[in-house]
Order: structure tokens, then sequence, then C-alpha cells
């Protein structure tokens, strides 16, 4: 078990691969195959072998906060947890801590290989009023520190036909603002992922509004535009 730093993406083949004089270790990602990731991505390896490690670290660039890497039972298998956010538009770069070995003994080098992603926004404080709302274009992440707390986005996106939002640890609510200063809010109780559908009376431009909605349920959430 490990506890350092977050997570990634595999560009092109997504697999990390040993040296053809030492076997054929490999290393590969079996989710999370986009350039743009979550600031909370969770993804999972496998092994083309099972090794005889009892745990794998990893580096990260730029440093990040906490991460949880474990094992399966059979040690051929890896699920990658991120603890802290992540930098919202970074670009992040990873690389094994440790050389691995398999059961058979084939090696995999921290120096044989990388992955690389990058991460969706996130919010920009101060974002409490219209006028310093941040743009919300396809996706965006934000913290809500306390229950005086607002964070306002302007839908810059006119193909949008509607917003979600999704609580990651809160329970967090939202409700839009159109340029008639007409307000539309969810029409039933707080879900972890609630989506409004934007009316054919909304007057653009349109603002969504982050809000807590009980008092000690403040947290993090995703927050995107609906196309469909």
């Amino acid at each position: 078990m490990l506890i350092s730093p977050v997570l990634l993406y595999f560009c092109a083949s997504c697999i990390f691969e040993a040296q053809k004089n030492s076997g054929a270790l490999t290393m590969t990602c079996i989710n999370g195959r986009t350039d743009t990731l979550s600031v909370f991505p969770q993804l999972q390896f496998v092994f083309s072998e099972p090794l005889i490690d009892s745990s794998v670290s990893l580096n990260f660039s730029p440093p990040i906060g906490r991460y949880a890497a474990f094992l399966n039972a059979t040690h051929d298998t890896m699920s990658l947890t991120i603890m802290d956010m992540l930098a919202g538009n970074t670009r992040y770069v990873l690389r094994l801590g440790n050389q691995i070995t398999s059961k058979d003994g084939a090696i995999l080098l921290p120096s044989q290989d990388s992955l690389s992603f990058i991460t969706y926004p996130r919010e920009q404080e101060p974002n409490d009023t219209k006028n310093l709302a941040d743009d919300l274009a396809s996706k965006i992440f934000g913290t809500i520190s306390d229950q005086s707390d607002i964070d306002v986005f302007l839908c810059t996106n006119n193909s949008a036909r509607g917003v979600f939002l999704q609580s990651i640890n809160s329970q967090d609510s939202l409700y839009v603002v159109d340029g008639l200063s007409h307000a539309f809010s969810l029409d039933h109780p707080i879900n972890p992922m609630d989506t409004i559908v934007f009316p054919d009376s909304l007057v653009r431009p349109l603002y969504v509004f982050v809000v807590s909605r009980i008092m000690g349920s403040e947290g993090d959430y995703e927050l995107g535009i609906v196309t469909k």
C-alpha cells in the first residue's frame, strides 16, 4: 500500500513496456483513456504478469497531494485513487517510482516510459457574483467552502441545452439565472447528480449558481453542460 500524490492519462498505447531483453512485463491502463481527466481521477492498471512486489510507488510531475495505490490479491492489477483535488488545466506526467519485477523475473524500470494527462479546469475564486463569474464551456470542478459560499459560472457554450451538477463529497445544489433575471431551480429533492434542462424561454446570457443546501454538507463538485 502506498500513499502520496495523484493520477494520469495514457497516451497512445497506454502501456508501460519492459525492455525486450527482460521479458514482456507491461503495465496497462484499462480506464481513463482520454487526454483530459477529472481533478479526482481514478485509474486501474493491469500487469501482463503477476508481480513479486508488495507495493508500487509512482512519481508525478508536478508533484501532487495524496494518492493510494493498491495491488489486488494476485498482484496483477493496481487501483489508483486520488485523495486530494488536482490543479485544474494542468498537465501531469506519471512515472514508476521504483523498479517492479514479475514472478517470472521480467523487470519494468521507471525510466522506460511515462504517461501524461491534462486536467479539466477548476473554479477561480472569487467568483461569487455575475461580474466575477468563471466561464463554463464544457466541464469544471469547484469547492463550496461553507454555507455562505456561492460559485457563479457564465455558460459560454451556445449549444448547451442544460447543466448537470455532480456532488463529489458534498450535498450541493444549483440554479440558473438568465439575462432577464429569471431564475430556474430544481423541482425535486437534491440528489448526488442533478440536471437542469434549459427551457426555451431562457434568454442568454445564462448564469449558473452553485450553493450549499445543507449546513455541514459543503465540499467538492463537478459542473458541466448538457448538449443533447
